[in-house]
């Protein structure tokens, strides 16, 4: 508990002190160097428009990385829209696999087996709150089954060349194998290739962050809104993205997006951190990062 305590500390004197002289952001952290970011499980920023890792911390450690999954499940998603072969004005029937997920206590929606909501309100409860039942539903709308869908991230993530890149479902949850003497099973990747993952959505579908960039979307079948757990939104106003994650195994994880001028034109920086302990490592430290990038 000292220890966390001692990192949330630091991590607070250096954004009070950033707020101020932005310059010099990176370079409290590179004379902490590994006593800072050793609290994480992989540390990445970098230029998703030239594909640059600027710095890494582990940046190659496969590990699990809860929600920011859903960062995969939208490019599949993605892909099968423009092909055609699914609509956002489609009509989606809740199936009961998403509802034994809910009743498992993995909802946030309040949805049941036989709800109706739009592709486009799975996409937007999948990306804002997290809503593992809208991936699920998004993954059975897609490929029938999310065993099905499992198949195509899988596949998709060797087509990007993730190759610490593996899939378990559509959601990021844990899952259990039936056996007991079997580990609980993650997906998992780097924080480096999260954030090619990030950049290949960014790339190919940029539309993705008229989502994520998004602090709250209405969901008019459920007469509700949706708000954005990424609060990096309300703390920079730049931000665009991209998606958080959290599992006990993977701790507070986010995948974060900013854009940004340079000579050359706009850019998009990305910010991944995986396996903080809490929000204040989950949103502080990229804001750090993030702000640095943006000076070079």
């Amino acid at each position: 508990p000292n220890t966390i305590t001692c990192c949330n500390l630091i991590c607070g004197c250096i954004a009070t002190y950033c707020a101020f002289h932005h310059a010099h952001v990176l370079a409290f952290l590179f004379i902490l160097g590994g006593a800072f970011f050793d609290f994480f499980n992989g540390v990445v920023v970098g230029d998703a428009t030239t594909g640059e890792i600027l710095y890494g911390f582990k940046e190659n450690n496969p590990d699990a990385i809860a929600s920011t999954s859903k960062l995969m499940t939208y490019l599949i998603a993605a892909r099968y829209l423009e092909l055609g072969r699914v609509h956002m004005e489609d009509t989606v029937v809740l199936s009961e696999q998403v509802g034994a997920l809910i009743d498992f206590g993995y909802g946030i929606l309040p949805v049941y087996t036989g709800s109706e909501m739009t592709f486009k309100e799975l996409l937007a409860a999948m990306l804002l709150p997290s809503s593992n039942e809208a991936a699920l539903a998004v993954a059975e709308h897609v490929a029938g089954t999310e065993a099905e869908f499992v198949r195509l991230m899988n596949e998709m993530a060797q087509t990007l060349g993730l190759e610490t890149a593996r899939f378990y479902n559509a959601s990021g949850l844990p899952v259990y194998a039936q056996s007991l003497a079997a580990n609980v099973q993650e997906n998992q990747m780097s924080a480096a290739d999260l954030f090619r993952l990030s950049t290949a959505v960014l790339r190919k579908y940029p539309a993705v962050t008229e989502f994520t960039s998004q602090k709250k979307m209405e969901c008019p079948s459920l007469d509700l809104e949706l708000e954005n757990s990424n609060t990096l939104l309300y703390n920079m106003p730049e931000c665009i993205g991209l998606k958080t994650g959290t599992t006990d195994e993977a701790g507070c994880c986010l995948a974060a997006a900013v854009k940004t001028t340079k000579d050359d034109g706009e850019h998009i920086l990305v910010a991944v951190i995986l396996g903080g302990n809490n929000n204040i490592d989950r949103f502080q430290v990229p804001q750090l990062l993030l702000t640095w990038a943006r000076q070079q």
